[in-house]
């Protein structure tokens, strides 16, 4: 008896915090500019910050920070040799149906409808960046300047608040930096992979089988047979 109340309680907290994983919003940011270059995702309760200079990730779970542990470098286990023979026979025996590119393109209305109900969900918290147009040739400059402040007036209004243009007729390397942050809730992206999913599935072809081709031409030869008998 008292099993089963352990048990059904143990369930009980699994689907909650499931629940609460999918439905609480978190926010995703990222930054790539000369002071910093990474990522980072936050939640209740739970931080996780990605140096891309440094190669780090370091997790904060209640207030108590882990790590960070280090990305990059270190002594990597020697790998084994792939099995080529086996892989071949595994491909060739086990290969799924694929994808049709034009049932693909077919279901096209799907996949945009799914992407717009995805980005209706997205709420960007935060959007900033710079981008210093530069180039060998000055007049070449000057032409991709004008044609990217003409281009900036086509943004939303929040984007064309955080978009920031400069031409450097001195410079030859231009530069770019962006920091952004975006806030949504995992169950979108989880029902966007379910709509993706069901998508592709419905695009895949069967594979024909081996003795499909010659069980289709065997009666049409014994047919020929008959009629051109004596």
């Amino acid at each position: 008896m008292w099993t089963g109340i352990v048990l059904g309680a143990l369930l009980a907290l699994l689907v909650l915090l499931v629940a609460l994983f999918l439905l609480v919003p978190v926010e995703l940011e990222g930054a790539w500019t000369e002071e910093r270059q990474g990522a980072g995702l936050a939640g209740p309760g739970l931080r996780v910050r990605f140096d891309a200079a440094e190669g780090t990730v370091a997790l904060r779970v209640l207030g108590i920070r882990l790590g960070p542990w280090r990305t990059q470098g270190g002594e990597r286990p020697a790998r084994r040799k792939p099995r080529r023979r086996r892989k071949r026979q595994r491909k060739e025996g086990r290969k799924g149906p694929s994808v049709s590119p034009r049932k693909l393109w077919q279901e096209r209305r799907r996949i945009v409808s799914a992407l717009r109900a995805f980005l209706r969900r997205l709420r960007l918290r935060r959007f900033a960046a710079s981008v210093v147009i530069a180039s060998p040739d000055p007049a070449w400059t000057g032409w991709a300047a004008g044609m990217a402040y003409a281009g900036r007036g086509a943004l939303p209004a929040q984007l064309r608040a955080g978009l920031r243009l400069r031409p450097d007729f001195e410079s030859e390397v231009p530069r770019v930096g962006a920091e952004a942050a975006i806030r949504l809730q995992p169950l979108a992206i989880a029902v966007l992979a379910l709509r993706l999913w069901l998508v592709v599935r419905r695009a895949r072809r069967p594979r024909p089988k081996q003795g499909e081709g010659g069980q289709r031409g065997q009666p049409a030869r014994e047919a020929g047979g008959r009629n051109g008998a004596p």
